[in-house]
C-alpha cells in the first residue's frame, strides 16, 4: 500500500495511532491488503474453473456433432456452429429471431432448442429438461454415452421424411 504514514500523538490516550495518508489505521490497510489477496486467490480459482468448463463444453459439442454426422471443428467455428446445430436438430434458422426478444424470447429459443436436440437423439422432454437446468452434465452424457445416437432431425429418422427444416417460428 502507501508507505507514507502519519504518527498521532494524542494527548486524551496513552495509545499511538498509525494511520496511512488515506486516513486507515495500519490494521484496516494490513486487513485490506490481506482481503484483496484474498479475493485475487478466489477470482483466479473461479477463472480456472470457468476455463476448464469452456473447454469440457468444446469437447463435448465436438463428439455431438460427430455423432450428428458432422465435423467436430464445426462446432467452435462462432456463428457456423449455430447453422449447423440448427441443420441436424430441424430447426429453421428463423428461430434464431426468438434471441431478439427480451427475455422471453431467449427462454422459448432455448426451450426450443433443447427441445430438438434432445429429441434428434432420441431422447425425451425429461432429457431436455436436463439440457436446459443442467447443462454440462447432460451434454456429457450426450456426448460419452455410446448408447446415444443421432436419430435424425428433430427426431424424424432421416430414411422415413425428406429431413426438411421446420418452418415454425
Amino acid at each position: 500500500m502507501d508507505s507514507t504514514q502519519v504518527v498521532d500523538y494524542s494527548a486524551s490516550s496513552d495509545t499511538i495511532i498509525t494511520t496511512t495518508s488515506a486516513g486507515l489505521s495500519q490494521q484496516d490497510a494490513d486487513l485490506m491488503a490481506t482481503m484483496i489477496q484474498a479475493m485475487g486467490a478466489a477470482f483466479i480459482g473461479i477463472l480456472i474453473f470457468f476455463i476448464a468448463m469452456m473447454i469440457f463444453m468444446i469437447v463435448c459439442n465436438w463428439i455431438i456433432f460427430e455423432k450428428a454426422g458432422r465435423k467436430g471443428w464445426e462446432s467452435i467455428v462462432p456463428y457456423y456452429n449455430i447453422y449447423v446445430l440448427f441443420q441436424f436438430i430441424g430447426r429453421s434458422l428463423w428461430n434464431i429471431l426468438w434471441i431478439f426478444l427480451p427475455i422471453v424470447g431467449i427462454i422459448v429459443f432455448l426451450i426450443k432448442m433443447n427441445v430438438s436436440l434432445a429429441k434428434s437423439f432420441g431422447k425425451g422432454t425429461g432429457f431436455a429438461l436436463g439440457l436446459i437446468f443442467l447443462s454440462p452434465i447432460f451434454h456429457a452424457i450426450l456426448a460419452f454415452d455410446k448408447s446415444i445416437v443421432y436419430v435424425g432431425p428433430n427426431g424424424v429418422p432421416t430414411d422415413q421424411g425428406s429431413g426438411a427444416l421446420d418452418s415454425d417460428i
